[in-house]
């Protein structure tokens, strides 16, 4: 009976041969890829802190840039605001000062009364001068014709006077709308200016709380995904058991290389004690070979659990920290609900740019509005002016009138009688031309003052013209450039990962590591079985050539076991190989201590 054939020695010399080399074959992998891992982990650590940094704006554009565009912008609005009221505030003095001027309407209007009036008596007189040429016969034929002429420029005069109160009316009626259109444009630049920039200020303020939430949150998830480095670790440190698979296994060929080929089948003389003691010695072998492989395979097993809970883990951790990003990434740019998002938020933005550009433009169409009002306004006044001018060369007739009658009163001795008569005449005419003197005077001061508003308005319709002008080329340079810098933080946002490509690469490979773990395992507790059988076979056969000596036991004679024992390295494999040769060992290597790469 051959309890142990040479072909199984050798089967199991190949059988952990193969064990060996498989095992080195996928712990050195792992020891080669995992580090690759890590670095591809950290480096993923390290896009993501520059990510941060760049929304940051530590470095690029970023939300220490946008603010500042933001600064300019509310700086740029509030500016122009302040110009507007500057020039508003200028356009109201002018205004005031028309206002202070249209009270001479009342003046001119006294004066136009009181010419009327001394027309009028003029009239009387020349009526009252014709009766008496007229009683005078053909001695007052001349007077009569002064008479005559009086009289007819005295309804001419008192007609004109009537033209003028209608025309002072109407320059009345001509600033109540110079007024209204005043009043108008005030309303519509407090509607426009009431609240200038504030809802663009406001959609800055959270723009800017949002980005602010977004960076704080993409720390936390930093923060959090440094977790992950320890099960990465875990799996790295698990790996450095192979040295002490490797030392284990060579302790085991160095017994197998020990166990001789057993045949019993020719018994002789002598032959059944050396058999005893190789039987014996195999089942000691056998059994510490079993012994240290099963510690392979639980060193391995242990190592295929240390791999499941640590993949387990960073793989729950990876897609929670995604899914949470994704969601996170999602509701701050697309919004958790209508107009909330960062997009929607710089739209709105700009669209509210777009009507404070449009509000700002109608603001020079208002102050045209107000110069052709005011213009229609200083045309009726300089016609106002005409007609005193008028007044002027029918003050000058009649004092030629004067002039003729005192001629013909002094001719006539039927005529003495009307010589107060004709000092009344040139009484009323210097009345006449002194209220109109007066008349011109305030006339012109007012078209000084109309004019002098025409000029404010004007001058002040071309600077809003170019604070309009100014005011939208650098709104425009500004959005456009805080629209860049918001376009490069949400490419930033939406690029924000911990995980590269790499890393997931190299991740992924962890199942197939795992699946060749648990191979070894087996392929290791396969090779125990066989160990197991052999000790048995050698504690059976042994049992029966006791058993036929009537034996119940049996003390080996050698100590090859022991001469074995102690080439080993581990002194937890001594120990063992001690309790089953029954025999003590010296201190050496504890099981357990690791050897790194």
């Amino acid at each position: 009976m051959n309890v142990l054939q040479e072909s199984t020695r050798q089967e199991l010399a190949g059988k952990l041969n193969d064990l060996i080399e498989t095992t080195e074959a996928v712990y050195t992998h792992i020891a080669e890829e995992y580090p690759k891992m890590l670095q591809e982990f950290d480096s993923g650590f390290t896009d993501a802190d520059r990510q941060i940094s760049l929304i940051a704006a530590e470095g690029g554009n970023g939300l220490d840039a946008l603010h500042m565009i933001m600064d300019n912008t509310k700086g740029c609005i509030q500016q122009t605001h302040s110009s507007f009221s500057s020039l508003s505030s200028s356009d109201n003095s002018l205004l005031d000062m028309l206002k202070q001027s249209i009270k001479r309407l009342d003046t001119l209007e006294e004066l136009i009364a009181a010419i009327t009036f001394n027309t009028e008596e003029m009239e009387l007189i020349s009526l009252n001068a014709m009766v008496v040429a007229l009683k005078a016969g053909q001695e007052g034929g001349g007077f009569s014709h002064v008479t005559d002429e009086l009289r007819r420029i005295s309804a001419k005069t008192i007609s004109e006077a009537k033209n003028l109160t209608t025309e002072g009316k109407q320059i009345q009626s001509y600033f109540e709308e110079v007024q209204r259109t005043a009043d108008m444009i005030t309303q519509e630049q407090d509607r426009i200016f009431y609240s200038f920039g504030d809802k663009l200020f406001s959609y800055f303020s959270t723009i800017e709380e949002r980005l602010t939430r977004i960076v704080n949150f993409f720390k936390t998830l930093r923060t959090r995904a440094d977790d992950i480095r320890q099960p990465l670790i875990r799996m790295m440190e698990a790996v450095q058991t192979q040295d002490i698979i490797r030392q284990t296994v060579d302790q085991i060929s160095i017994t197998l290389d020990k166990i001789q080929s057993i045949d019993d089948s020719h018994n002789g003389n002598g032959r059944e004690d050396w058999l005893l003691d190789e039987l014996t010695f195999l089942e000691q072998v056998a059994n510490l070979g079993s012994y240290l492989l099963e510690n392979i395979a639980a060193a391995i097993t242990e190592n295929s659990e240390t791999f499941v809970s640590s993949i387990e883990e960073v793989k729950k951790a990876v897609e929670t920290i995604e899914h949470e990003r994704d969601i996170f990434i999602s509701r701050q740019i697309e919004g958790e609900s209508r107009d909330d998002g960062i997009y929607d938020l710089f739209h709105q933005s700009e669209n509210e740019l777009g009507a404070m550009l449009k509000n700002t433009r109608k603001v020079p169409k208002l102050k045209q509005n107000m110069r052709t009002t005011n213009s229609a306004f200083l045309g009726r006044i300089q016609g106002l002016e005409e007609g005193f001018q008028k007044f002027t060369t029918l003050v000058g007739r009649f004092r030629n009138i004067h002039v003729a009658a005192r001629i013909e009163v002094a001719k006539r001795q039927i005529l003495k009688g009307m010589q107060s008569t004709v000092q009344e005449m040139r009484n009323l005419t210097d009345r006449i031309f002194s209220d109109v003197e007066s008349a011109l005077e305030t006339t012109k001061e007012f078209i000084e003052t109309a004019q002098e508003a025409e000029e404010g308005f004007r001058d002040s319709y071309r600077q809003e013209t170019d604070l309009v002008s100014s005011f939208t080329l650098e709104i425009q340079r500004l959005y456009g450039k805080l629209k860049d810098t918001n376009d490069e933080i949400v490419r930033t946002m939406q690029g924000f990962t911990l995980f590269n490509l790499k890393f997931r690469e190299l991740f992924g490979s962890t199942d197939a590591d795992r699946e060749r773990l648990a191979g070894l395992s087996q392929q290791a507790r396969s090779i125990m079985e066989i160990f197991e059988r052999t000790a048995h076979s050698a504690a059976s056969r042994k049992a029966q050539i006791l058993n036929e000596r009537g034996q119940e036991k049996w003390e080996i004679r050698e100590q090859r076991l022991q001469e074995i024992v102690n080439q080993f390295t581990i002194y937890a494999h001594k120990a063992r190989a001690g309790e089953i040769g029954g025999f003590s060992v010296e201190t050496g290597t504890q099981e357990g201590a690791v050897t790194f790469f």
